[in-house]
């Protein structure tokens, strides 16, 4: 454990010392952790509104922006958005697939026909 005077402590904790060397009264004290929760409750509300503003920014993003869903609705509709994505990657990925497999057969029919033209 670490021992520390009483002016060690109070530099630790922020609070400043009097002009004259002393320590701060209780009234210096509480005047001192006051403004300390008032800044807490500052960052505080400046945190939860990001957070709301956050949660409105993704549910205009997923197509909710007026904020009808209930939370485990928008849950369900975001879980929904994910799996039609990957289902939309696969139907893509098939497409591609399909596609290069007709170039393919059409470059073969050509040569085939080019073939038949030469005889």
């Amino acid at each position: 454990m670490i021992h520390e005077t009483f002016e060690e402590y109070w530099q630790r904790e922020g609070i400043r010392f009097l002009h004259d060397g002393k320590a701060p009264t209780h009234e210096q004290q509480a005047r001192h952790a006051w403004e300390s929760r008032q800044e807490e409750i500052e960052d505080e509300k400046t945190d939860a509104f990001c957070a709301i503003r956050l949660v409105a920014e993704i549910r205009s993003a997923v197509g909710d922006p007026t904020g009808k869903l209930m939370q485990d609705e928008l849950i369900a509709h975001c879980k929904n958005l994910v799996k039609d994505n990957v289902l939309l990657k696969v139907v893509n990925n098939d497409v591609a697939r399909i596609a290069g497999e007709r170039n393919a057969f059409e470059k073969q029919a050509k040569k085939l026909q080019s073939a038949i033209d030469d005889l």
